[in-house]
């Protein structure tokens, strides 16, 4: 089980410092990382030791670059493909050149179809639908736009849309927005083997139930096997491992 400290909500550049402390702690192979906080680290670490998968499909929601800070541009590297979603259209754009073997929707994902509206920041990481989001923020996040709109679509009607069989990874991370995303997929039809999703719900381990991400997930048969830099790491328990 993998575990360390919360973060704040506006990301910190603590990546090689997270990726030194996952070498050392896991004494993982892996020589490469992209992800912000080396979260694509303990990804594969999970994946080989409780799926056994060296390839396989994930969806990633919330993206952001294909390359710079992405959960999964180290899979993709090893072979993997997916669906890759996020707000901004510009670096869907570049999702298209860079990672042709993936699907990139240009959307926003919620539990219900509506019109909902964008909160762009010069941190492109840290845009947002999530009205409470915005305003935990927007005091230390310079605000480009609150202008535009975007129609949302649920997990469900994408993966029912791709015709996507498997998933063997969901990642989630939307400030603010990530229960409504979990919300939006069948987890009865649908079973991620491992899903990653940020926890910004006054996540304590001492009050577990007191996330809805938690109970939410634990409701579904998926156990907490990890949590890092304010990542939750749920492992589907129905599977054989």
């Amino acid at each position: 089980m993998l575990f360390t400290s919360k973060r704040s909500s506006v990301k910190t550049a603590l990546k090689f410092k997270v990726y030194n402390f996952f070498k050392k702690i896991i004494k993982i192979k892996y020589r490469e990382t992209y992800s912000q906080l080396g979260e694509d680290i303990a990804i594969c670490h999970l994946l080989e030791k409780y799926l056994k998968l060296n390839k396989g499909f994930y969806i990633d929601v919330g993206c952001n670059h294909p390359i710079q800070y992405s959960n999964t541009f180290l899979l993709y590297r090893k072979g993997w493909s997916g669906i890759t979603i996020d707000l901004n259209k510009e670096l869907i754009s570049l999702h298209k050149l860079e990672r042709k073997g993936d699907i990139q929707i240009n959307t926003a994902i919620a539990d219900k179809n509506e019109s909902v509206k964008v909160y762009e920041f010069s941190e492109d990481g840290v845009n947002t639908i999530n009205k409470d989001f915005y305003d935990e923020i927007k005091n230390h996040a310079n605000l480009i736009s609150d202008s535009r709109t975007i129609d949302t679509l649920t997990l469900n009607e994408i993966i029912e849309e791709h015709k996507v069989s498997k998933i063997d990874l969901l990642c989630i991370d939307v400030e603010g927005h990530d229960f409504k995303v979990l919300q939006s997929i069948n987890l009865k039809k649908y079973r991620p083997k491992l899903i990653v999703v940020e926890m910004l719900d006054n996540f304590d381990f001492k009050n577990l139930s007191e996330s809805e991400i938690f109970s939410y997930l634990k409701e579904n048969n998926y156990k907490l096997v990890g949590y890092l830099i304010a990542n939750g790491y749920f492992i589907d328990e129905t599977l054989n491992y």
